[in-house]
């Protein structure tokens, strides 16, 4: 019995240890985070277009406004957490984007600024 008490203790803290860490980097993507890009445009008078894309997480729900007008909601669960790399499962969406569950990918960057799917920088602003 001593010896099963040693050996599940270690296990328990180690878990307890990575469910810590990986709380204190999903908390690092809550709030509001923009990013937006100006293109050159192919219009007769070459007026240039911008594009902006705001994401918001809040505890487990998620939404993404945009401009060109673009809106989508749901909810999200953690799939995976490293030092700089939160994978999430976006779930129960609606808006004008597929409702299918997918995976993406948060890279979070030394200087405070996140991409997410390979896009951005993101900013965070709230």
């Amino acid at each position: 019995m001593k010896h099963l008490v040693f050996f599940t203790l270690p296990i328990c803290f180690l878990i307890c240890l990575n469910a810590c860490s990986n709380s204190k980097q999903a908390k690092a993507i809550q709030g509001s985070w923009n990013f937006t890009q100006t293109r050159s445009s192919n219009s007769p008078n070459n007026s240039p277009m911008s594009s902006t894309l705001t994401w918001k997480f809040d505890e487990g729900n998620f939404s993404i406004d945009g401009y060109p007008p673009l809106f989508q909601k749901g909810k999200y669960r953690v799939l995976t957490v490293s030092d700089s790399l939160i994978q999430l499962k976006l779930i129960q969406q609606t808006g004008d984007l597929s409702t299918e569950d997918r995976s993406i990918k948060i890279t979070l960057h030394q200087n405070g600024q996140i991409s997410i799917d390979n896009q951005g920088p993101f900013q965070k602003i709230k």
